[in-house]
């Protein structure tokens, strides 16, 4: 059955969190569960096919939303996919439906759960050097927005990241299936429990401090950066202040 034949009678309903450039929407329709929407156009389009890819790999594996519909026609990608229950962690923190401390266990445990998923015949490369290569790619097309780094580096150009990152390269020692975008906003719980992943278009093989920082960075933009330590802890995962700027830095690209 094609999306549209899909969507037939349903309502869709605008997305606008998220800074991934797709259009997205929530599908509602009576009688049925909803579902999520989402379709890109040129450039673009890639970001709708690595996720779609990497839900279909991580089916089975991980608690992942699962693909209904998929359509390329080369220009438009379009992905349907099932919503999963619960609420993200970014909305916990916000209606402070928990305490941060225990927010931060939370996501620490599941951060172990995926990183303890056996990477077997994962095609994904998201290792330093092959994601590096990928984020000077996106500074030769123009998609990398300046305008958003952090308060850190307001001023700098893409340029300057991306020789700040070759100079400071960390040694990749310790690969596991990552996440890629592991912030608040992309963990799902009910009440204490994970329920699921999504924004998978960075899922991969990777450094597992990918994940560790910029987990630590969501804290403190989610204002609870005071139980990073708490999170580093009940991950089990010694401070690593190099890797952790390192993989900061990085995501200025994406």
């Amino acid at each position: 059955m094609t999306i549209d034949a899909q969507l037939r009678g349903a309502d869709l309903l605008p997305i606008t969190l998220g800074e991934s450039g797709a259009c997205v929407w929530r599908v509602v329709a009576a009688g049925a569960p909803d579902r999520f929407l989402k379709r890109s156009s040129g450039v673009l389009a890639d970001d709708i096919r690595d996720e779609t890819a990497r839900m279909r790999w991580a089916a089975g594996r991980l608690p992942v939303p699962q693909v209904l519909g998929s359509e390329d026609d080369g220009t438009m990608a379009t992905l349907l996919m099932s919503a999963l229950p619960g609420i993200c962690a970014s909305d916990i923190v916000a209606q402070a439906l928990l305490p941060p401390a225990t927010v931060a266990r939370m996501l620490a445990d599941a951060l172990r759960l995926l990183h303890s998923t056996p990477l077997g015949d994962c095609p994904f490369d998201h290792t330093p050097h092959t994601t590096l290569a990928r984020a000077a790619a996106r500074a030769r097309m123009g998609l990398i927005d300046t305008d958003d780094f952090d308060t850190e580096r307001t001023g700098w150009t893409a340029q300057q990241v991306l020789d700040a990152l070759h100079a400071t390269m960390p040694a990749v020692s310790d690969v596991v299936l990552t996440h890629g975008d592991y912030c608040l906003p992309n963990i799902l719980f009910v009440g204490e429990t994970l329920s699921g992943f999504v924004d998978l278009g960075r899922l991969g093989r990777g450094d597992r401090w990918g994940d560790l920082a910029l987990a630590r960075r969501s804290l403190e933009h989610n204002d609870i950066g005071v139980v990073s330590d708490t999170f580093l802890a009940r991950y089990d995962a010694p401070p690593d202040t190099a890797r952790d700027a390192w993989f900061r830095l990085l995501d200025e690209c994406f």
